[in-house]
């Protein structure tokens, strides 16, 4: 099976106060996986005899077509959020929100799609912070293209709108953009 990688152009977005990741996810469709779009995308169709080729072509044109343009939510890999370790000169942790490596998504702009630190008073209050930070969970609101899907090298290159890494345990909000609010805590994440 060949791998496939998604890259991610990260686009600058413009915050305006009524512009948030809760308004564009309402206006996204929910997918999964991108698996689906990924083989549609780069499938070749030339396997088979000729009706499993056609079948192959029409089930292709017809998953692209029905997904051209589509702004959709999708998950991203809890790895792809990396917590650093404590920094006590600056009196922070680093945080960055990478391509995952799962789904091998890779930004067409090279670099993270979020990178920054979080201050704290001391040493103590930052490992309480990454014990809760630990299990998360990443949003990604892709826009995909309308027409022609831009394939190369097995690579289809997606807009990145819109990233949101949720503490599971609480809620909080550990990176967004645009703004996000606090949803809704999963207590089943929290560690004893």
């Amino acid at each position: 099976m060949k791998s496939l990688v998604v890259a991610l152009a990260c686009l600058p977005t413009l915050a305006h106060a009524d512009d948030t990741f809760e308004q564009r996810a309402a206006q996204a469709r929910k997918l999964a996986h991108l698996d689906e779009l990924l083989w549609a995308a780069t499938a070749s169709c030339d396997k088979g005899d000729d009706t499993q080729q056609r079948q192959c072509r029409r089930i292709r044109q017809a998953t692209l077509d029905a997904h051209a343009g589509a702004l959709v939510l999708v998950d991203g890999e809890p790895d792809a959020f990396e917590i650093g370790g404590w920094n006590a000169a600056k009196k922070s942790v680093p945080l960055k929100l990478v391509a995952g490596k799962k789904l091998r998504i890779t930004p067409a702009k090279p670099g993270p799609l979020y990178d920054n630190a979080k201050q704290f008073p001391d040493e103590p209050a930052a490992v309480a912070w990454a014990k809760l930070a630990k299990t998360h969970r990443v949003e990604l609101l892709v826009k995909l293209p309308d027409k022609k899907w831009p394939v190369a090298g097995g690579t289809l290159t997606v807009d990145v709108v819109g990233y949101r890494v949720i503490a599971a345990c609480d809620g909080s909000i550990l990176a967004a953009s645009p703004a996000s609010q606090p949803v809704a805590p999963d207590k089943k994440a929290c560690t004893p």
